[in-house]
């Protein structure tokens, strides 16, 4: 099998890699070496082709386009074609591309396919409104790619919390962002699961008491992630060290340990000494009023 090339020449379909991969007209694509170029004039006659080899051609138009969908110098009336693509990988290239088109982005949002709709929410040059939309979405999926996205600002992701968000996913999309206060840290700590938690105690504008809280907890995830902070208080490190605390043999190792240690020592030679005045006032007591 093969196809007739428009000067004439029999083209073998199944030829090696060197040789440009030939796409269906309509596509008007080529892909030589892996390497998408640009749209060009097709030039193949594919009316002679026969099954197999048009079954080859359908499945390289596919990825030629979803690959030129996702190029950055693919002109703009090509997007637009592209973005209304009834191949969905084609349509997710298009949404995920930064340069498409900020108007082509609200057909995306509602396209059928939850995995476009999840590439637009990634695409880096979203809109903050867009973004929001997103966040709204019925699809966790989508919300979670909209909860990391920096065109957000704080304040919609605990608006987004504040709602009534449960989605674990989405829940560590939130705790990954480094822009959240405290209380909306907070917030999650109570609401998350193990690895939202760790999250929010690795986080570093988590404030002392969600910290100690999370350091009460029996959970080696969120202890060993609050001994990856740079820094901890004596009361962090103190419940971290704790006998039931499961992290307990791993504090020694943090930054923080020697000066924990020395605090401490002062603290135990204090209640002895505190403990050998008690005792010796008694004693003094017992011989008066003997």
């Amino acid at each position: 099998g093969g196809v007739t090339c428009a000067c004439g020449e029999r083209v073998p379909v199944r030829e090696a890699d060197a040789l440009a991969r030939l796409l269906l007209p309509q596509a008007r694509f080529l892909v030589h070496e892996g390497e998408p170029a640009l749209p060009v004039p097709t030039f193949f006659l594919v009316a002679d082709l026969d099954e197999a080899d048009q079954d080859d051609l359908s499945a390289a138009s596919g990825s030629g386009a979803a690959a030129a969908g996702g190029r950055s110098d693919t002109p703009v009336a090509l997007l637009e074609e592209l973005a209304a693509s009834e191949e969905w990988e084609v349509r997710a290239a298009v949404a995920a591309n930064p340069a498409c088109p900020p108007e082509l982005h609200p057909t995306l949002a509602v396209d059928d396919d939850s995995d476009v709709v999840v590439a637009l929410a990634g695409n880096p040059t979203l809109r903050a409104a867009m973004a929001r939309t997103l966040l709204q979405h019925d699809d966790a999926e989508v919300r979670a790619a909209a909860a990391a996205h920096p065109a957000l600002r704080p304040s919609d992701v605990a608006e987004r919390l504040a709602s009534g968000e449960s989605d674990a996913d989405v829940l560590r999309a939130m705790a990954g962002r480094k822009d959240l206060a405290a209380n909306v840290l907070d917030a999650l700590r109570l609401r998350g699961d193990s690895e939202v938690r760790a999250g929010v105690g690795a986080h570093p504008k988590a404030n002392e008491s969600t910290l100690l809280a999370l350091a009460a907890e029996d959970d080696a995830e969120v202890g060993r992630a609050l001994l990856q902070r740079p820094r901890l208080t004596i009361p962090v490190l103190r419940r971290l060290s704790a006998g039931t605390s499961p992290v307990a043999d791993e504090v020694p190792a943090h930054a923080d340990y020697p000066a924990f240690a020395a605090a401490q020592r002062r603290f135990a030679l204090q209640v002895g000494g505190g403990a050998a005045l008690v005792f010796a006032l008694i004693v003094a007591a017992a011989w008066w009023v003997g």
